[in-house]
């Protein structure tokens, strides 16, 4: 018994010195190259925000408007109005400006589709999103709703963005959320859905076209996306980690 012991205790000191062995020091931290100091310099050609004119009589300040929630001028009766409100191009422009529009897209041929946020329910902050499609002479050729009744309990943590993603024959909307990115794909003549659903991933930044899909990019990875399952076309690994404040650019 006294020699198996010896035998264990033997092995253990042979392991231990082995391990002693294979340890490596720390390797000396390198030498930093002390930063350069580049004075700035200011540019020999400046182009002016403002003229140097003077102001000729009195600043007048007019009276201050209550403009309403996209809702309240978009929609009559829960729907989308028909034909689009506002031909004077000014106070349209004002509208869209102060509504909180969650997101718009402007066609070549001079339709527009718009995503906005739906009346809160009561006792709810939960929006759901109506997506518009207006065409150049402001007839109503489709519209959908987007249920997002499942974010009622954290709606103002989890709320990122609405996007609006104009593919060549299709058009996609949706929420960014914290967690995932809701979507909808619909055909863009006719508003025909043609894929609804969940994307698992979080990103801050809007989905991007392609020519067959949807470019996206969260904190790991660019991946295409299929318009019609939301199913993974293609995938680049990030080198590092990206982040809720990462900027990513393209040369096309």
């Amino acid at each position: 018994m006294i020699d198996r012991l010896r035998a264990v205790l033997l092995a253990v000191v042979v392991v231990a010195t082995a391990c002693e062995k294979e340890r490596r020091a720390p390797q000396p931290p390198p030498d930093k190259t002390p930063d350069v100091v580049v004075a700035w310099k200011l540019p020999a050609d400046i182009e002016p925000l403002v003229t140097d004119m003077p102001i000729d009589g009195p600043v007048e300040i007019g009276g201050t408007r209550r403009l309403p929630d996209c809702w309240e001028w978009l929609e009559r009766d829960g729907e989308p109005v028909d034909p689009f409100p506002f031909t004077d191009r000014a106070e349209r422009a004002v509208h869209l400006a102060s509504c909180g529009v969650e997101a718009r897209h402007r066609f070549d041929d001079g339709a527009q589709v718009i995503a906005w946020g739906s009346q809160e329910e009561p006792g709810s902050r939960v929006r759901d999103l109506h997506i518009a499609r207006w065409d150049k002479s402001g007839k109503l050729t489709w519209s959908i709703r987007l249920d997002r009744s499942r974010q009622a309990a954290n709606w103002a943590a989890n709320f990122r963005r609405s996007f609006i993603t104009a593919l060549p024959k299709h058009v996609c909307a949706g929420t960014l959320w914290e967690g995932d990115t809701q979507a909808i794909c619909v055909d863009h003549a006719t508003g025909e859905p043609v894929w609804k659903g969940s994307l698992p991933f979080w990103s801050g930044i809007e989905p991007q076209p392609a020519e067959d899909g949807l470019v996206v990019a969260d904190i790991s990875a660019i991946t295409k996306r299929y318009p019609f399952d939301g199913s993974e076309m293609t995938h680049t690994k990030l080198e590092g980690l990206g982040g809720r404040a990462g900027y990513y650019a393209t040369d096309g």
